[in-house]
């Protein structure tokens, strides 16, 4: 698949597998929003996808929050353009061990 002038949008853009995600993609030749509860995490991310001769562009926003998730969608597709590719990878839930997770935690 060609990537060059391709925008991909990636949620979770800020660590693990939607950092590694937008590095590959970027040097491929794609743009890359990145989404993120961190900014810091994601001007870093974009910091070096742009030292590494990439396109990015970031946006902090909690995904939960889904009245600014609509602005934010407004803005980059009228600032930006519509993505040709979404990458959901925003993790979301409870961190729970696995023995409190199962049914069958007897208790012990």
């Amino acid at each position: 698949m060609k990537l060059t002038g391709k925008l991909v949008l990636i949620t979770g853009g800020s660590s693990g597998i939607g950092e590694a995600a937008a590095k590959l993609l970027a040097s491929r030749g794609a743009t890359v929003v990145l989404m993120a509860r961190s900014e810091q995490n994601l001007k870093r991310v974009a910091n070096e996808i742009t030292e590494d001769g990439g396109t990015s562009h970031y946006f902090p926003v909690d995904l939960g929050d889904h009245k600014a998730l609509r602005v934010l969608v407004k803005e980059v597709t009228s600032g930006i353009g519509v993505p040709d590719i979404i990458i959901n990878s925003a993790g979301a839930g409870k961190w729970l061990s696995v023995l409190k997770r199962t049914k069958f935690n007897s208790g012990r």
